[in-house]
């Protein structure tokens, strides 16, 4: 069972161990065991976040808080472990298809940044393996996303998934589509696009938010591909949930399928929704 939930902002605190210590001080907790995940490449022993300065050391931190068992792993390996001890209700189907037995399934999605992780069966059980494909390049495929593309790349180049699938990347398609239609750029925010999309005050942040769909299917059909997922794609993060009001199943599905002669490898492939809010924490738990 998960109690004692907390947030803390990484501008609050200059160090993971200060904001680990205000959470202690919080819940009076003395923990002996524990499982860290977080958003960046991980060895076991040190996590440097990716969009963050901090950092995560696992022989200081078991020093100072006097923890005996510790594991420090990606967040999508976190949410990865969690997809496989949730209940099945947890999860929102979006597309049909039959999982292939034996076959991969991939953990994805965008959220401060773009996380990815891999489930692979064998005989006694399941081996999860975190990767950083939200540093892979982005391929354009219409005229509006080449453009688009063009566009982020004045400033980013080359253009990665993580680019345009995250929270900065919601405001740099945002900021792309209003210098092509030549149009002011009205909002700065993540969530001040996604918030007007959704009370359909514009239309460029309406098209946004409906683009950032087409590309999330883009690139999971790149991922099925790429990985052989033929088990399923679990899309994560913190995003896509708050904004199921604009996906269309048919362009979605258009998106992720269009391989051309690999079309049907992609189209028999389940894909799903992680809608469960405490599956990361679930999988860190299980970790622990």
């Amino acid at each position: 069972m998960l109690r004692d939930f907390a947030q803390f902002s990484t501008g609050d605190f200059s160090r993971f161990e200060d904001a680990l210590g205000a959470y202690l001080d919080q819940t009076s907790a003395h923990p002996k065991k524990a499982c860290f995940a977080a958003a960046g490449p991980a060895n076991g022993k040190t996590l440097k976040f990716t969009n963050s300065p901090w950092r995560l050391e696992k022989h200081e931190l078991q020093k100072h808080f006097e923890i005996i068992s510790l594991k420090i792993v990606n967040d999508f390996y976190a949410l990865a472990v969690g997809v496989q001890n949730i209940d099945p209700a947890g999860c929102r189907r979006l597309l049909k298809g039959t999982a292939l037995s034996g076959a991969p399934r991939i953990v994805m999605g965008p959220g401060t940044g773009f996380g990815q992780a891999i489930i692979t069966p064998h005989d006694s059980g399941f081996t999860t393996t975190s990767t950083e494909g939200g540093h892979a390049r982005f391929s354009p495929v219409t005229d509006e996303e080449t453009r688009l593309c063009e566009e982020v790349a004045r400033s980013r180049r080359p253009v990665t998934v993580e680019d345009l699938l995250s929270g900065p990347g919601v405001v740099r398609i945002y900021a792309a589509l209003c210098a092509i239609g030549d149009h002011d750029v009205v909002f700065e925010t993540a969530q001040s696009i996604s918030e007007a999309a959704i009370a359909s005050t514009d239309k460029i942040a309406a098209r946004t938010i409906e683009l950032f769909w087409t590309l999330s299917a883009r690139v999971a059909g790149e991922c099925v591909l790429t990985t052989g997922a033929r088990g399923g794609v679990f899309l994560g993060g913190g995003i896509l949930p708050r904004i199921t009001g604009f996906f269309h199943e048919e362009t979605f599905s258009a998106a992720f399928i269009d391989r051309r002669v690999m079309s049907h490898f992609v189209a028999a492939t389940p894909v799903y929704l992680i809608t469960a809010e405490d599956t990361s924490l679930i999988g860190a738990a299980t970790l622990a």
